[in-house]
């Protein structure tokens, strides 16, 4: 505390300002590490996936090297652990031995992109909910990711939604390669207020 105070002076004495925190809009970054087998889940086809957690979860960049260091930045650290988590749940899934096993693979019908359906909450995580669609669509499931949850933020998703919650939500896109879902709770709700008008 003393040699602080003492270089703080010295500071004071010949004009230089004490340092200031590092403002919101300095990047902050996050690193993890996964197997280098598996990094290829995180790129993507022609570096889809890689660019979409960059959107989804409003990154400035995450950056991967062949060591499977993986580099994670942007200024919400919330939204930081959130892609942390998306890209361990994406690097777990199973294959052979270990990790989380993979949902049956889902070969029924599929909802219309630009429909709202109800559906019901089956699991939470930090980046978003899983709900599936009853009758309508038996077995199938899709992520309502945490940002599309409500037109608000939501800071805490747990102390927002519970798993047996319903709500409608709108299906904003299907993936072509693997018949996952981006769904919309905000989306449909907007729907919903235009619709009431």
């Amino acid at each position: 505390r003393e040699a602080r105070l003492h270089v703080l002076d010295e500071m004071a004495s010949r004009g230089v300002d004490e340092p200031q925190a590092l403002s919101d809009s300095v990047p902050k970054t996050k690193t993890l590490q996964v197997e280098p087998a598996k990094i290829g889940k995180i790129i993507g086809k022609g570096g889809e996936t890689i660019r979409g957690l960059i959107a989804d979860y409003c990154l400035a960049n995450v950056d991967v090297d062949d060591e499977g260091a993986v580099m994670i930045s942007g200024n919400d650290p919330e939204q930081m652990e959130a892609c942390a988590a998306k890209i361990v749940e994406l690097t777990s899934e199973a294959t052979g031995g270990g990790g989380r096993k993979q949902r049956a693979a889902y070969d029924g019908p599929m909802p219309e992109v630009g429909s709202v359906y109800a559906s019901e909450v089956v699991s939470i995580k930090t980046f978003g909910a899983f709900v599936s669609f009853g009758e309508a669509f038996p077995g199938l499931e899709g992520l309502c990711h945490i940002s599309e949850l409500a037109p608000d933020r939501v800071r805490n998703i747990e102390k927002f939604i519970s798993v047996g919650d319903a709500f409608d939500v709108k299906v904003l896109a299907i993936d072509e390669d693997s018949g996952k879902l981006k769904l919309s709770r905000k989306a449909a709700l907007a729907d919903k207020v235009r619709d009431s008008r």
